[in-house]
């Protein structure tokens, strides 16, 4: 389970029929995310931030507005217990947007995020049915 193990394996269908189109991507599928992350995890509230669309002929970790990234080689964390609270308060210094509430969230909105139990949490899927990831799959 995630509780356990920090992974789980779901199954979730999408809607989303165009993950290069960053709107739709955003229309559709965070809103499922949301739901799957929710489940998942039992969280009440999920914010997602952002999202990035790995291609194994990219050589860039880091994608362009658009565009697509390189996978990742090796089994990572990109949060540690240190870090975590700190792209929290970064990430509501950029403004995090809440649907729930249709706003941004205020800084004391995020002060409360962060008194309370939060987690990063990704979450990650084969987009091509064709051509299914079978290596480097981060």
């Amino acid at each position: 389970s995630l509780d356990a193990l920090g992974f789980a394996l779901q199954s979730w269908p999408t809607k989303c029929d165009d993950f290069e189109d960053d709107d739709a991507v955003v229309a559709t599928y965070y809103g499922e995310m949301m739901d799957l992350v929710k489940a998942a995890s039992g969280a009440e509230r999920v914010f997602i931030f952002d999202h990035t669309v790995r291609e194994s002929g990219n050589t860039n970790l880091n994608a362009a507005a658009g565009g697509s990234a390189a996978p990742v080689p090796r089994v990572h964390c990109d949060y540690t217990a240190l870090g975590a609270p700190r792209r929290l308060q970064q990430l509501g210094a950029e403004g995090i947007y809440s649907r729930l509430r249709g706003r941004v969230l205020t800084p004391e909105d995020v002060e409360e995020l962060a008194a309370g139990r939060f987690a990063f949490i990704n979450v990650w899927r084969s987009i091509d049915a064709e051509q299914p990831v079978r290596a480097q799959p981060l």
